[in-house]
């Protein structure tokens, strides 16, 4: 799955999945892979089926330029 993640970064767009809310472990890992935003959504595949929607914020691939020194 973090294959998967860094070729997502490189096309710089943010990743969304579903858990069920009562699925510690699952979270737990998803959360280790990044995906920091969490929303609860109330019957999001019928009725009494819960599910957080976690969501992965794109990564810069850059890092912040180095100012030009003069020695």
């Amino acid at each position: 799955m973090r294959v998967l993640l860094v070729e997502i970064d490189k096309l710089k767009v943010d990743s969304f999945l579903t858990v069920y809310p009562k699925n510690p472990p699952a979270i737990a890992l998803y959360e280790k892979l990044g995906f920091t935003e969490r929303k609860f959504e109330k019957d999001f595949y019928g009725d009494e089926e819960e599910r957080f929607i976690l969501t992965r914020r794109v990564l810069s691939l850059t890092t912040p330029s180095q100012p030009n020194r003069k020695d």
